[in-house]
């Protein structure tokens, strides 16, 4: 508990000060510096819990052009499974984008 308690703690300051008043020897501490899918992955196989997704889900994604000056897709919902593919097609159907995401 009192491994949660230094957790918790650890949230509400800046990144360098989470680095340097981390606990080296604890993996508890180490994993509370990972972002949150992470350390919800690492609780759920601490749990022993079987079959855990690497899928990815962000709620209100935003994407610009590499200049910023449009927004292509704006408060969307990112829904990324491993080994599938992903795309984005243009309005004129002519730009399309695929990448396989590995995990």
């Amino acid at each position: 508990m009192a491994a949660i308690a230094g957790l918790k703690m650890l949230e509400k300051l800046t990144p360098e000060e989470m680095f340097t008043q981390c606990e080296w020897t604890k993996r508890d501490a180490i994993v509370g510096l990972f972002p949150p899918y992470i350390q919800e992955q690492y609780a759920l196989r601490k749990a022993n819990k079987k079959n855990v997704t690497k899928q990815v889900m962000i709620e209100g994604f935003t994407l610009k052009t590499p200049f910023g000056d449009q927004t292509l897709l704006k408060g969307t919902l990112l829904n990324l499974e491993p080994n599938k593919r992903q795309g984005l097609v243009g309005r004129n159907c002519k730009c399309f984008v695929s990448r396989r995401l590995d995990a």
